[in-house]
Order: C-alpha cells, then structure tokens, then sequence
C-alpha cells in the first residue's frame, strides 16, 4: 500500500510540473518592454520592445530595425533562431543597444521570470524585460495630431515632434515641442485616465513654441479611447488632444 502511495504521489507531482511547466510557456506570450542591460535602465526616446507570438513567432524593435524570428522554451532557458531584421542605420547609442540584445538573443539563455518580469542572461549579458499588459495603450509611441480640435504644426525653431510614450510601471515620457517630460498615468475601468498632475520636465526656453496647451491635457484628461491607431483624451466628453500611434 505504501509502495502504491508512493507511486501515485510520484504521478501527481509530475503531473503538478508538466502543468506548471504548460502554463509558464503560455503565459511567456505576450509583448515586453526591455527594461534594463545589465541593470543599467534604458535611455531611449523609443520603446525597445520583444514580442513573443502563437506558433513560437518572435517580433522585436531594440532601437533601430524590426527583427523577426522563432524561440523555443525548455524548461528554464529560451534559445531563437532565424532572426533576420532590416537593414535601417540609426545613430549610435541605439544601434549600440540592437547590437547588444541581437547578440544576446543569438546565444540560448537562461530564464527567470515571473508575470510580470523576464530576465534573460547569456552570462555576459543580462536582459531585463517588463510585461505590457494594456497593449492599446501602452507600449506604443503616439505622435500629437490635434490640440483641441486644432491640427498641430511644426513651429520655425521645433526640433521634432511632439509625442508621449505610455511605459511600463504607469510611467509616461514624452516632448512638448520644446522640452521633454516624464511622469506617471493611471488607466482605471474601461476608459478612465488619468496623468501626474505636475509633469517633471527639462526647462529649455524656446521662441514661437508654446507648449502650455499639450501640458494642461495631462491636468484635464479624464477618458480615453482607441480607434483607428489614434488615440483621443477627452474631458467630460470634450476632444483634448489625439494622437496616432508611429510604427518603426
């Protein structure tokens, strides 16, 4: 009887691993943000993003070229194949990290992760990732189309466009037209938003660039919607700003 019990006990343990083994490689699926290289945080005004798809279909920006390929989980390692990517050149703080992470992706990894946390090490490198759980949301770069109901131009002395970034961690960053910001968000409900209500941001003085207007959206947004690759905030049903979401 107790050689018996033992044996079926034996079973159900197996049977416990092979379940949770089954759930943690369909929970890996998903989008990720790259968090960290060997604790250092990232410093990008892009996301740096892994997605891992059905089928073992692997998708990637890490600064520069869209990268594709395969992954195969055993266990507690991941190894990929068949990455290829474009063939773009970008300046060189982010071609320096796609180089760091392709090399590191060449390699089979070692894997720790949790929900909401994936570390990959190769030995020499550690790669920090962050689930996005809100995807509509989060996880993309929207570029300003309209400020109340009006088409947002480019001023004489404007640098680039103006953007926000929703990050991991309810953090939002992004760049008025003159200096950049960073701050906190908030999604609650179906279509609740809500900002940091005092915006840290670089104190660059720019002529002909008044950027009052895109700040105060984050004072007065209340709702949210997505549609279209645009993104509207509204206020008490009222348009603020929309925005579109930039592929790269």
């Amino acid at each position: 009887m107790k050689y018996l019990s033992g044996i079926i006990l034996a079973f159900l343990m197996s049977s416990c691993t092979t379940q949770q083994m089954n759930s943690n490689n369909q929970t890996i699926e998903g989008k990720w943000e790259l968090s960290s290289i060997n604790g250092e945080e990232i410093n990008s005004e892009k996301l740096l993003t892994l997605t891992l798809g059905e089928n073992n279909q692997l998708y990637g920006y890490f600064g520069c070229n869209q990268v594709n390929g395969t992954y195969t989980i055993n266990g507690n390692s991941m190894s990929t194949s068949q990455l290829s990517s474009t063939r773009m050149m970008c300046d060189e703080q982010a071609m320096a990290y796609e180089r760091t992470v392709l090399n590191a992706l060449e390699n089979k990894q070692s894997m720790q992760r949790d929900e909401n946390e994936m570390k990959l090490n190769t030995g020499d490198t550690q790669l920090t990732f962050n689930r996005i759980g809100n995807t509509a949301v989060v996880g993309r770069y929207w570029k300003l189309l309209e400020l109340d109901g009006e088409k947002v131009t480019f001023a004489e002395n404007q640098e680039k466009e103006q953007f926000m970034i929703f990050k991991t961690g309810d953090k939002v960053y992004g760049f008025t037209g003159c200096n950049y910001f960073n701050g906190s968000f908030e999604l609650e409900g179906d279509n609740e938003i809500s900002f940091d209500q005092n915006m840290a941001t670089t104190m660059m003085a720019c002529q002909d660039i008044d950027e009052s207007k895109y700040l105060q959206v984050f004072k007065n947004a209340e709702t949210y919607k997505v549609s279209n690759n645009k993104l509207y905030l509204y206020n008490q049903g009222n348009t603020l700003a929309v925005f579109e979401d930039v592929l790269f």
